[in-house]
C-alpha cells in the first residue's frame, strides 16, 4: 500500500509522520497518555485492556521501515521524512536539506540505518547523551541527505 501511495501521489508529495507518544525512546513500562495509563512494549503502547493506545516509533524508525521493509528507495524515504515536511510547513528555505546557509543538523547512520550519532547545534553527540537521545525525533525532521548525489563512507 505504501509503494502504491508513493506511485500515485509522487515521491515529492509524500510525507512520513510519526504519531509517537511521550514514551518513545524510553524503556518499556508504564506511562501516561492523555491522562490514561498505558503500557509501552517495544514500539507499541496499549491501554490496560489491550486496546492500542498509540505508537512509540520515532520518525527515524518510520523512515527505516519504509526503506528496509516497504521497498522504498532510501533517498525517497529520507526525502519524505525531511525535505517534503519542511516544504509543507514553509521552512524549506532554512531547513530540510543540506544546502549552504541552512541549519545543518545531521543524523549519522551506519550501514544498517541505525543512528550512529548526530550533529546538532554545531556539536557532535553520541546517542549515549540522554539530552540528544530524548530530542532525536525532532532532529530527524530537520535534515535531508540526498543519498543519490552524495555517498560518504563515515567509517561506521
Amino acid at each position: 500500500m505504501v509503494r502504491i501511495a508513493f506511485s500515485m501521489f509522487g515521491a515529492e508529495r509524500m510525507i512520513l509522520i510519526s504519531d509517537s507518544m511521550e514514551a518513545t525512546g524510553m524503556p518499556d513500562g508504564e506511562y501516561s497518555l492523555g491522562g490514561q495509563a498505558v503500557t509501552k512494549n517495544g514500539s507499541h503502547a496499549t491501554l490496560h485492556d489491550g486496546t492500542l493506545a498509540g505508537s512509540a516509533t520515532d520518525l527515524m524508525g518510520c523512515m527505516k521501515v519504509a526503506a528496509t521493509e516497504m521497498g522504498l528507495p532510501l533517498e525517497v524515504a529520507v526525502r519524505a521524512a525531511t525535505e517534503n515536511p519542511a516544504r509543507a510547513i514553509g521552512v524549506f528555505d532554512e531547513r530540510g536539506s543540506l544546502d549552504a546557509g541552512k541549519v545543518a543538523d545531521v543524523v549519522l547512520l551506519n550501514a544498517d540505518l541505525n543512528v550512529a550519532g548526530v550533529i546538532f547545534a554545531r556539536q557532535t553527540h553520541s546517542l549515549t547523551c540522554s539530552k540528544i537521545a530524548s530530542n532525536v525525533a525532532t532532529i530527524y525532521a530537520r535534515l535531508r541527505v540526498d543519498c543519490g548525489a552524495m555517498r560518504c563512507d563515515l567509517g561506521f
